[in-house]
């Protein structure tokens, strides 16, 4: 199916974050993702086939439909936390 706004597609873990001003991936390193006050840093990237799921602003929790749909999915490729990692799944500093 085409790709809409409203779909989770991929999971990652959440290992830190970076602010604004920091020298190495601050806004002034011209990092064309990073925006706001802080910078989220990623690891274990785990792409999904698309589920739909409205998104709110900020953060926010996740129904059991859609944890359900994540972790079948996961089941079926699970993430291998001692691959090498890819390239953007690398942290700064």
């Amino acid at each position: 199916r085409a790709l809409f706004f409203g779909d989770i597609l991929c999971l990652v873990r959440l290992t830190g974050y970076v602010p604004e001003d920091d020298e190495i991936c601050g806004p002034e390193h011209d990092d064309p993702w990073f925006s706001g006050p802080y910078g989220w840093k990623l690891q274990d990237l785990q792409v999904l086939e698309p589920i739909p799921c409205k998104g709110h602003l900020g953060l926010w929790g996740l129904g059991e439909t859609v944890i359900g749909e994540i972790n079948r999915q996961l089941e079926e490729t699970p993430i291998d936390a001692d691959r090498e990692p890819k390239p953007w799944e690398r942290t700064h500093g």
